[in-house]
Order: C-alpha cells, then sequence, then structure tokens
C-alpha cells in the first residue's frame, strides 16, 4: 500500500471517531492520528517475527524501545 493510500486510510478514521466522539477537537485529533500513523511506520516490529514468549520477562518500555514504538 502506496503512502498516500495508507494517510487516506488515516483520515478516513476521522468522520469515525467523530461520531463516537462529538465533542472531540478535530484538529487535535487529526495530530494524535497522524502521530500514531508516523510511529508504526518507523517502527521495526514486525508481527511475524515476533516472539513474545522470548520478551516476557522484559518491562513494556524496553519491548517498546527494541522495536522503536
Amino acid at each position: 500500500m502506496e503512502l498516500v493510500d495508507m494517510e487516506s486510510n488515516v483520515l478516513n478514521l476521522l468522520p469515525l471517531i467523530r461520531r463516537k466522539i462529538p465533542n472531540y477537537d478535530r484538529s487535535k485529533l487529526k495530530i494524535r492520528l497522524t502521530a500514531v500513523f508516523d510511529r508504526g511506520r518507523k517502527s521495526t516490529f514486525n508481527i511475524d517475527t515476533w516472539q513474545p514468549e522470548l520478551q516476557w520477562h522484559l518491562p513494556v518500555t524496553e519491548v517498546r524501545k527494541i522495536y522503536a514504538l
């Protein structure tokens, strides 16, 4: 999927969220969704190779550092 397609998919969430949370500031929501989207793109996490049982003993903060989340 191209970046433009993914970005438009993220922005397509705005009307759905607005219906669920009608008083939420649209510009703040867009900023938060964009930040989440960018964080996901920069992440090194791969669900296909992840072995959670090897990281159960680690604190969540450490796991987030490993995968750049």
